[in-house]
């Protein structure tokens, strides 16, 4: 069997970070694995890719920003790429049905324009799609969600996050199941929650709602003196979240560090995680806090924190947007030790469902009945 992981770029973040995680894995289980990439090399990918895992690059300039023709010329201008580069890769002779080899190819596009592009490719006896959603289903708007009324049903499966967006997808494609991402270490030791430090990981973009948590650990500062907030990230909007914070009279208790190889550290060297989302998929930092024993506290945005925390046992729950409430639930865990520490083991315990393992029986038994 051939995999091909369909990704838009190699960048350092949550979906790049599952795609290569599961081409590693396969790739030392003995099959044929390759990471397709639709945009051109360059940048700095952080996390180490298996010298089995081939990486091939479409070389395709994406630019955002066209109008609706331009759209849907670059989406022709693509499909012929990819027949090109599936030709190369052995998976089947132009449209036809005859594969160059028996075991079967399948490609996971992994992301929303990666599951478009794998949609439009021509079917093949030989030849699966799979389509891997890593954004909540209302977050896809405007063109996007007319591609996805017209191209999901041409996909061989989907493959939510959550098993809240399931009835949704149910109406663009029957066979869809829920497989989370898995977590990515789970490290022998865990946080020991004594360094007065809230920790926050994750591009910093309007959906990531940076700007609420600033009101959020102003509001924690009036009332608590000594403990600190660092974020790391990147983004477009790090100059804004800097100044707010300067305006704010908390940029003295603010750091805010490049993403790093060293995550796992940080994690450790932490003693509370704040999530202020206004919208994800299932955050991978959730997952990872949890492995390193961190109490987490998070705005229940309407995909994937739920799926995650157990509120009162591992972590707190808030309303979005409800910046009193989150920061009166950091102040209690910021004073009581105790409490930190019996969240921080629960989440250890509560997180081993996400464990590798757990997560590529899923795939398994998805490859083979496929």
């Amino acid at each position: 069997m051939k995999l091909i992981f369909l990704i838009t770029h190699l960048h350092p973040w949550g979906t790049e970070r599952v795609a290569v995680l599961m081409a590693n894995h396969y790739a030392t289980n003995g099959l044929d694995v390759t990471l397709l990439v639709v945009g051109r090399p360059g940048g700095v990918f952080r996390f180490e890719i298996d010298p089995g895992v081939k990486v091939d690059y479409l070389d395709i300039r994406l630019e955002s920003g066209f109008n609706l023709f331009r759209k849907i010329e670059s989406f022709f201008f693509i499909r012929r790429y990819f027949k090109s580069a599936l030709n190369e890769l052995g998976v089947t002779d132009a449209n036809n049905d005859h594969p160059r080899e028996n075991s079967p190819t399948i490609l996971l596009g992994i992301g929303n324009f990666p599951i478009i592009l794998a949609a439009m490719l021509p079917k093949g006896k030989q030849f699966r799609t799979i389509g891997c959603l890593h954004t909540p289903y209302k977050s896809i708007v405007h063109i996007w969600k007319f591609l996805r009324w017209l191209f999901y049903r041409r996909l061989d499966m989907l493959v939510s996050l959550t098993n809240r967006d399931l009835p949704r997808l149910k109406k663009h494609n029957p066979n869809v199941r829920t497989i989370p991402n898995p977590v990515t270490f789970y490290p022998e030791n865990q946080a020991k929650l004594e360094t007065g430090l809230i920790l926050a990981v994750g591009r910093m973009d309007y959906l990531k709602g940076y700007d609420l948590m600033m009101g959020v650990f102003e509001r924690f500062c009036q009332k608590n003196s000594d403990w600190k907030l660092k974020i790391i990230g990147e983004g477009p909007l790090k100059s804004n979240i800097e100044k707010l914070a300067r305006d704010k009279g908390i940029a003295d208790r603010l750091t805010i560090a490049p993403a790093t190889t060293h995550i796992e550290k940080e994690y450790l060297d932490a003693s509370l995680f704040l999530m202020t989302s206004r919208s994800e998929g299932l955050p991978m930092v959730l997952l990872e806090a949890q492995a390193c024993g961190l109490p987490i506290v998070a705005f229940d945005c309407e995909t994937g924190p739920a799926e995650i925390v157990h509120h009162g046992v591992d972590g707190y729950l808030v309303k979005p947007n409800d910046i009193e409430e989150i920061s009166e639930r950091l102040l209690e865990l910021a004073s009581d030790p105790g409490k930190r520490k019996e969240f921080g083991t629960n989440a250890r315990e509560n997180v081993k469902r996400f464990l590798p393992d757990q997560i590529f029986k899923k795939w398994d038994e998805v490859f083979r009945n496929l």
